[in-house]
């Protein structure tokens, strides 16, 4: 009776669980803080993003886009497609040089007395700024992540773009000088041809992710893999917000399926 007793209780105990935890990843998912942005969501950031790379190109600043947001931009352009944010990415990415620092935290203080960005300082970690809406108009969890390098020569001859955090993966976040300059300008990204990418696309998320770049949620691992998860699992209760890994081909269609 004990036993019988005991079983029940867990399994109720088990079921609840999953329960309360799906209707939450569902909760997220709808208000697309989690799975998916929505497309107003999507809209917003793009705003966000377009401002303040238009604002540094308009200072001279290098600035070219990297990790999550040049493999938007780069897995676009294989496949003949229109490049926008990954909608189930929390963040976009750009890279900068450490030698223009107050230049840029110049071009942050203007865009924060607009009154449209404002800027935490990372010293330290492996991001430089972080960078969000005032109004959060992006999703609660979206921002701009802004890394800064240097370049550095190794053994007299290999010269690298190196991140500069002590704590970063020095495997991936460092690359060859040769990978990235001279950057390729004047690509689209959130309808805007304003964006920089390393000179040598292919190699460098190819670097970054491995063979199965061009594939989406290639792999449950990871610092996106509980995401990952939890979005699947959801799945298996709505569809809402949940990403669709549909591959869009044909550049006349305006798509978020990357």
């Amino acid at each position: 009776m004990v036993t019988r007793t005991s079983c029940l209780f867990a399994s109720l105990f088990i079921f609840s669980a999953c329960t309360w935890c799906s209707l939450l990843v569902l909760d997220m998912q709808s208000r697309g803080v989690w799975c998916q942005r929505t497309p107003e969501q999507l809209s917003n950031q793009c705003d966000a993003l377009v401002a303040f790379v238009q604002a540094l190109n308009q200072q001279n600043i290098t600035n070219w886009l990297c990790y999550g947001s040049a493999l938007a931009v780069i897995r676009a352009e294989s496949l003949g497609t229109l490049a926008a944010p990954i909608p189930w990415e929390s963040d976009d990415d750009v890279c900068v040089y450490e030698k223009d620092t107050t230049h840029i935290e110049n071009v942050l203080s203007q865009l924060s007395q607009q009154k449209l960005l404002r800027t935490e300082v990372l010293v330290g970690n492996v991001v430089r700024y972080r960078i969000e809406r005032v109004d959060r108009l992006a999703g609660p969890e979206w921002g701009i992540d802004v890394y800064a390098h240097r370049e550095k020569m190794f053994y007299g001859t290999q010269k690298m773009i190196q991140n500069v955090a002590a704590n970063r993966d020095r495997t991936h976040r460092d690359v060859p000088y040769s990978m990235l300059q001279p950057l390729s300008t004047k690509h689209g990204y959130c309808g805007s041809n304003i964006f920089a990418i390393p000179h040598q696309s292919i190699p460098y998320v190819s670097h970054l992710f491995g063979t199965t770049w061009k594939i989406p949620l290639a792999s449950f691992t990871g610092s996106n893999g509980y995401r990952r998860f939890t979005c699947f699992f959801s799945s298996l209760f709505g569809r809402q917000n949940v990403p669709n890994l549909r591959v869009v081909r044909g550049a006349g269609k305006r798509h978020t399926e990357t």
